[in-house]
């Protein structure tokens, strides 16, 4: 609130008022104009700042948001997946079937160690598997984390990014592990805990960890004894990609034993 003085404009003021008075009226004239310098500055800062966050993020590849990223009719509207998925599970079991899958499916079945060994063979058939096997479904985002991973290029400020499929890897890696463990305690063989070991056996070649890999074989080995024997299940698709996968790593040990297996 302002007190403006007033004089009766038929008496003549004193000096003293008309001081004030002038006093006042540069005393406002300076604040309105401190007032408009600095909105000029804010704007110009403003612009500064948005002209240089659009030359640092020049070239990048920008990451959808899997919270926002997916419209519902790619989220499970009608709920039928094996297990119900949080938004970033939602992204990377899109991401699979978006992206993954039509890779696997352009390049064949055959997979090298240095053109993309770290996708599995997992084509339609396995993620209809996937659909009704909550198991099968972690083995599923397990190999989309590691795809997403793969994909991130370390000299774009994607570390962040890059921890966390590493991250949400590992923890799917382990529930793979310990759904075979469980399956095995209680003497249940079924197709989706084969192939969660033939997953995990491919992930520790692509790791070029062959001592593990060795293992995971020969766990499938006697797994396939128990189930019944190499006659009881359909192990030429399942045993004729991993082969190609170890050949390409020229894993002779573990061809010999994927051999001995299906025989």
């Amino acid at each position: 609130m302002q007190f403006i003085i007033t004089n009766d404009p038929t008496k003549r003021a004193a000096k003293g008022e008309i001081f004030r008075v002038h006093v006042h009226a540069a005393r406002v004239t300076h604040a309105r104009a401190r007032q408009i310098q600095m909105r000029n500055y804010q704007a110009q800062k403003k612009v500064a700042v948005l002209s240089e966050d659009k030359e640092t993020n020049a070239g990048k590849e920008p990451m959808p948001d899997p919270i926002n990223a997916l419209s519902e009719h790619r989220r499970d509207p009608f709920n039928i997946l094996s297990k119900r998925l949080s938004p970033i599970e939602q992204y990377l079991f899109d991401h699979y079937i978006t992206v993954v899958l039509p890779y696997v499916k352009a390049h064949g079945r055959r997979v090298t160690h240095e053109a993309r060994s770290d996708l599995p063979f997992m084509d339609t058939p396995w993620v209809r598997l996937a659909v009704v096997d909550a198991d099968m479904m972690q083995a599923l985002l397990f190999t989309s984390c590691r795809h997403l991973a793969g994909e991130l290029d370390p000299c774009r400020n994607t570390n962040s990014l890059l921890a966390n499929y590493m991250q949400m890897g590992a923890e799917y890696k382990l529930s793979c592990v310990r759904s075979v463990r469980q399956s095995i305690s209680k003497n249940m063989i079924t197709d989706a805990m084969l192939t969660l070991i033939l997953v995990l056996a491919l992930d520790e070649i692509r790791l070029q960890d062959y001592a593990t890999a060795q293992k995971h074989v020969s766990g499938f080995a006697k797994a396939v004894e128990l189930f019944g024997g190499p006659k009881a299940i359909n192990l030429r698709a399942m045993l004729g990609l991993i082969m190609e996968s170890l050949r390409a790593c020229q894993c002779q040990v573990l061809i010999a034993q994927t051999t001995a297996a299906m025989e």
